[in-house]
């Protein structure tokens, strides 16, 4: 017997406000496998200490979070995936590595049914604060990149996408892509996510985007606070708990443990991140996936974000300008 739950998938609904574009939809055939064999030389040749990410901004779904500086995150995109003849848009979250790519989540891309939403639908927006006042110019989308093992009937596993933009934009202080860190040898404590998602369990979405720190979460402490919600959930007895699926293991949780923060719906797609107090540039480590339960309704359900760490190959392969840094 294997027990199974749904995932707050963190997608919201809004009024649609405009339309843009039209495109070419791919999927790689193997991420994770397809590029292992040039890792080595796609890291001699990629990983740079001189190249520029990371830097905030000019200075001034999130659950139990609070309003963001003024453009200290210029690599967070407000995506929005219109659908014809409709008179309301999904949004997620996402982020610029290069002049022409953004990472988001793979299950972004498919509507509530299940269907693959076409590229000529979505609309970028980078550089903006308040979604509803800060008006720029959307940008299209020419191709779709993601995992071909991800299902929607299985939305948090391999839940990670690139978006190719149809035009490279230029980088300013509000525009302007995130790091990726050439290891995985850092060891987490503190991250961040960011978004203009819910803020709060009943479902009230913010228009200016926000930002919360949680706290890292080992994955056997993480399987261990899926097993008692399980088991508590469904009033099954404790020996139920060896039926229930652990944790992805693409998955990182995070939570902030005291307050109960932590991204929430509309937040997909957005970014976990990591900042060195070395050098003061932010890192991309996961990007918003779900919960095993809606944000905000049990304080101790951790997120879950899609690592980059297997992907990343993947993404300087598909991005040709992103910023691989050490730590």
């Amino acid at each position: 017997m294997r027990i199974e739950y749904k995932y707050d998938e963190r997608i919201t609904y809004e009024p649609i406000t405009s339309k843009s574009g039209q495109v070419i939809i791919k999927s790689i055939v193997s991420m994770k496998i397809i590029f292992l064999i040039v890792n080595f030389a796609i890291y001699v040749t990629c990983v740079q200490s001189f190249c520029d990410c990371g830097l905030e901004g000019i200075r001034s779904r999130i659950y139990n979070g609070k309003v963001t500086q003024t453009h200290k995150f210029p690599w967070i995109a407000h995506i929005r995936f219109t659908r014809p003849k409709s008179t309301s848009y999904s949004q997620c979250g996402g982020t610029l590595v290069d002049n022409q790519h953004i990472v988001t989540a793979a299950h972004c891309l498919f509507d509530s049914n299940g269907n693959l939403n076409q590229p000529a639908n979505v609309q970028v927006y980078l550089g903006i604060l308040d979604k509803n006042r800060d008006y720029k110019t959307a940008l299209g989308v020419e191709e779709y990149i993601y995992d071909v093992r991800y299902a929607s009937s299985s939305p948090m596993d391999y839940d990670i996408a690139i978006l190719r933009l149809k035009e490279p934009v230029e980088f300013s202080e509000t525009v302007y892509p995130i790091c990726i860190p050439s290891s995985d040898d850092q060891i987490y404590r503190r991250l961040t996510v960011a978004g203009w998602g819910n803020v709060d369990s009943s479902g009230t979405g913010s228009a200016v985007l926000r930002e919360v720190d949680v706290d890292f979460i080992q994955k056997s402490t993480c399987n261990e606070m899926k097993y008692n919600y399980v088991i508590k959930k469904n009033n099954l007895p404790s020996y139920f708990r060896f039926n229930v699926q652990p944790v992805h293991e693409n998955h990182i949780c995070a939570l902030n443990t005291l307050t109960g923060g932590d991204a929430c719906s509309g937040d997909s797609g957005g970014p976990l991140m990591f900042k060195d107090p070395q050098n003061g540039r932010w890192y991309l480590i996961g990007v918003v996936s779900g919960a095993w339960d809606l944000c905000g309704v049990d304080l101790g359900v951790p997120g879950l974000y899609t690592s980059i760490s297997p992907y990343r190959s993947t993404i300087v392969q598909s991005a040709n300008g992103v910023c691989v840094r050490p730590y």
